[in-house]
């Protein structure tokens, strides 16, 4: 329910591309930025206490060359994690790749 709650809520934030296009979901939520790269968002997300990986290309190489995708940002929702986090992760993404 959170990984719908964050897919929901990142399509809706400018400048987001969801990149996870199964019928079935998971906890994991693969996105890119078009302003920022998946590094330097990772770094800035990281300063705020906002832990998100980067999967390179080479990681997912068969759907990568498919779909034409560069790195992607991931985040992982646990069963710990609450609405309220991801709304806080939301909020922060919004600020950084719409910032300036």
């Amino acid at each position: 329910q959170l990984a719908g709650q964050l897919r929901e809520r990142l399509s809706r934030v400018n400048g987001i591309s969801l990149h996870d296009p199964g019928k079935v979901k998971c906890g994991i939520v693969c996105f890119s930025t078009s302003n920022i790269r998946p590094a330097i968002l990772q770094k800035k997300l990281e300063d705020r206490g906002i832990n998100v990986a980067v999967v390179s290309s080479e990681n997912t190489l068969l759907d990568s060359r498919e779909r034409h995708l560069g790195e992607l940002v991931r985040a992982s929702i646990h069963y710990y994690n609450t609405r309220q986090e991801i709304e806080i992760f939301v909020k922060n993404l919004d600020e950084l790749t719409n910032s300036g």
